[in-house]
């Protein structure tokens, strides 16, 4: 007969979510996991699989979260400007928030493990502590959510191109771009622990560009 799983693994996954997002993938050991969650490394293994796979089961429990949360109002179908807006200005109080204070978890991941350049040296690589060929399906599942980032603020300014908040010929594409280096930069600024009037005169001057060009 199976043995019966005696702890909860919805709780044990949102501790496995805060200790990679505290610490990254590579600075958490499996010996810190089972201290962090208090569940046994064969309760984790045979719930999880091992280290990779508990890592994307955290980050895909997080994005879940993160797009029905933060991203809600700009994914919706009737998302516009000011949407864009609210989730900014979001991030102006993000450094006292009780976990946004380490960043984004996605942007965390994505900062540790995607390379800007595909011919990035392998010294770069080593350097990084990340050999990027070795996880295809974490890098899969960032570059994923990178792309539904990017779709969500496309959709939001063709929305507010529609109902006359933006000029009619606004690069829709260059600044959806614009919102996705915002975030992932205001993000990590986050994360680094900067002064916080960094972060938000970063944003407020973002926002005054788009509602100056109304």
């Amino acid at each position: 007969m199976a043995r019966i799983r005696e702890f909860d693994e919805k709780l044990a996954l949102n501790k496995a979510i805060e200790l990679f997002w505290q610490k990254g993938y590579a600075n958490s050991s499996m010996r810190e996991m089972v201290s962090y969650t208090g569940v046994a490394h064969a309760g984790l293994y045979a719930a999880f699989g091992g280290k990779e796979a508990l890592f994307i089961a955290a980050l895909e429990k997080y994005q879940t979260g993160l797009f029905a949360n933060l991203f809600a109002g700009v994914e919706s179908p009737r998302a516009d400007l000011k949407d864009i807006q609210k989730l900014f200005r979001f991030l102006i109080s993000a450094p006292q928030d009780k976990h946004f204070r380490f960043g984004c978890f996605l942007v965390n991941s994505a900062n540790e493990f995607l390379q800007p350049n595909e011919k990035a040296s392998k010294k770069e690589m080593k350097s990084s502590g990340i050999k990027v060929a070795t996880y295809p399906n974490i890098n899969k599942l960032l570059q994923a959510t990178f792309e539904r980032k990017k779709q969500a603020f496309s959709k939001a300014l063709k929305n507010a191109i529609e109902k006359s908040q933006i000029p009619k010929n606004t690069d829709v594409d260059a600044i959806s771009a614009q919102c996705l280096t915002l975030y992932y930069g205001a993000t990590t600024l986050i994360r680094s622990g900067l002064s916080d009037d960094t972060i938000k005169q970063s944003v407020e001057i973002f926002l005054k560009q788009l509602k100056a060009s109304n």
